[in-house]
């Protein structure tokens, strides 16, 4: 017989969102990982998701973290089935670097004909 142990919420929410920032921005995490992140070695990690999906409700709602069903924002409240778990408008996530740059006025670009 496998030994439970009870995670807290703070537990459960600080893994979340190190998982989370650890992922690129616009790449997402399933609760599964933080399941199997928390759970005691031989302890079964499906016991915990729905506290877990519990928690990553809190999270949304505050705004620490976006959820994901078929690859769309939706609310907490829609939670149901698949879901994934990405970084949300109030967490802090490392600054995206410029795709394109800006043509000079001086400087013909290629798409100017000369």
């Amino acid at each position: 017989m496998s030994r439970t142990h009870r995670l807290t919420d703070a537990t459960v929410s600080e893994t979340i969102l190190r998982l989370v920032a650890e992922r690129a921005a616009g790449k997402s995490i399933c609760p599964s990982e933080v399941a199997r992140a928390l759970a005691a070695s031989g302890e079964a990690w499906q016991q915990h998701m729905t506290h877990i999906r519990s928690v990553a409700a809190g999270l949304s709602r505050a705004g620490q973290v976006t959820i994901l069903r078929h690859n769309k924002p939706i609310a907490p409240e829609a939670m149901r089935g698949v879901i994934r778990l990405t970084h949300g408008s109030g967490l802090a996530r490392p600054a995206a670097q410029p795709d394109t740059f800006e043509t000079s006025q001086d400087e013909p670009s290629d798409d100017q004909e000369s």
